[in-house]
């Protein structure tokens, strides 16, 4: 799945629609976006879910205990395709297990982390994604 097919569904980007834009421009930064002089709000977090999934097989994402009851509304195909993507075991626990290493590495390197910080409310789509994109 290409950057441009991905789109984020009407609810996910309700779950963002508060967000001002200086956070998702922040959180494309942090993943080496290009940042277009015109932001299109859906168009740059579908992009930042693309990016998210690369670092995310790359290094993991940062969990935490927090993010147990996110975890367990996602669909089973979902949380396993995330966790295949981030290098872990596809449970729950396997989940947060791997992330809160790199969460500690989050906090001692980048405390102030967008990625951290709103991963939360990406995670639906992020999760989507790595199931839809683990098919392509």
């Amino acid at each position: 799945m290409s950057l441009t097919t991905f789109v984020l569904t009407p609810a996910e980007l309700a779950v963002c629609e508060n967000l001002p834009d200086d956070n998702i421009i922040e959180l494309a930064a942090e993943l080496n976006l290009l940042i277009p002089e015109r932001i299109s709000r859906s168009g740059l977090l579908a992009s930042s879910i693309a990016r998210l999934a690369e670092v995310a097989r790359q290094e993991g994402l940062p969990f935490s205990h927090y993010d147990r009851e996110d975890l367990e509304a996602l669909p089973r195909e979902h949380l396993r395709a995330l966790a295949v993507l981030c290098g872990s075991r596809p449970t729950i626990k396997g989940v947060i297990k791997g992330g809160q290493k790199v969460y500690k590495i989050y906090t001692r390197q980048k405390p102030q982390s967008p990625v951290a910080m709103m991963l939360p409310m990406l995670l639906v789509p992020l999760a989507r994604y790595a199931a839809d994109y683990s098919h392509s």
